[in-house]
């Protein structure tokens, strides 16, 4: 009743529906008897999230802010700012090489791996703010640069740690408030990012370029 294979990667722009409060709970309905209960849970809470309130300026900043992360691009400027100020070439380098090879393990080998639907695909009243993605859904590759390089920075800068994390979170929201990611996706990507994280400090430690 609620899937709609024609949203399927297609990358025009498209309009957000408003929901009332009677359709999202037929929605809702209808999806539990077809999920298992953690997945409705998470479909619960991507239509909570994605159809909080939308004015013009909210769509403008979630959308900036999704874009200045694509691919890490948000940690990259970081990087070069820091290093222009700390001169530290060992950790300027480690931060490129993580972002880099994070991107690449999501992009090209764990979302294709698990080929999970974007949930503009599964829902109708989906609310999509842009272009929609041409690649999987899970997990959110935004999400996982963003917890990569705000857990990089924040135990290298452990004073600003709060303000890392707290920027990589609302990465993570505007990627659900946006209409492309499930809760799910934003979660486990930021787990992973973390886990990618401290492999790379790991791994550094061993080489003795940390």
């Amino acid at each position: 009743m609620y899937e709609n294979r024609d949203y399927a990667y297609s990358s025009k722009e498209i309009h957000t529906y408003p929901v009332s409060t009677e359709e999202t709970i037929g929605i809702i309905k209808s999806l539990s008897k077809k999920l298992k209960p953690w997945q409705t849970f998470d479909t619960i809470l991507f239509i909570a999230i994605n159809h909080l309130p939308h004015t013009y300026m909210s769509r403008k900043i979630m959308s900036m802010i999704s874009t200045f992360c694509q691919h890490g691009l948000c940690w990259v400027v970081a990087d070069v700012i820091t290093f222009r100020r700390t001169k530290d070439y060992k950790f300027s380098v480690r931060v490129l090489a993580t972002i880099a090879s994070t991107d690449l393990l999501v992009e090209q080998i764990i979302k294709k791996r698990f080929r999970r639907r974007r949930p503009y695909i599964k829902l109708i009243r989906a609310m999509v703010v842009g272009r929609k993605p041409n690649s999987w859904s899970f997990p959110s590759g935004h999400s996982t640069l963003a917890f990569v390089g705000a857990d990089l920075f924040a135990r290298k800068h452990k004073k600003f740690r709060k303000l890392f994390y707290g920027f990589a979170a609302l990465v993570g929201f505007s990627r659900i408030y946006l209409g492309f990611h499930y809760p799910s996706d934003v979660l486990i990507g930021a787990g992973t990012g973390i886990i990618l994280s401290r492999l790379s400090e790991k791994l550094a430690n061993l080489l003795g370029i940390k």
